[in-house]
């Protein structure tokens, strides 16, 4: 298998310096990076037995979005929810698999 590629995310800056992270709801091609980065990082950091997963690069920076171990059900229940509404079942069992892992 060969090694995951995380993707790069360019975010607006705040005026405080920090990325605005708004667009991970609003735009659709954004939301559907990041809920699917979620379920390959997570893969990935249980097979590492990490104890976090990167989900996404943010702003070529070496800075990632990452989900904590402790939050990983939560973040595949969402992404099960998003895939829901897309009625992308196959992709929802897969998830299912993976947190039978966890």
């Amino acid at each position: 298998m060969s090694k995951r590629i995380i993707p790069n995310l360019q975010f607006n800056i705040n005026g405080d310096g920090e990325p605005d992270y708004s667009a991970i709801g609003e735009n659709e091609i954004v939301q559907d990076i990041v809920y699917s980065q979620t379920v390959y990082g997570i893969r990935e950091a249980i097979k590492r037995k990490a104890k976090y997963a990167k989900i996404v690069e943010i702003n070529s920076t070496g800075q990632y979005l990452t989900v904590d171990k402790q939050d990983f059900e939560s973040a595949l229940n969402k992404s099960i929810s998003y895939y829901e509404k897309f009625e992308d079942y196959e992709t929802c069992a897969e998830i299912v698999k993976l947190k039978n892992e966890l």
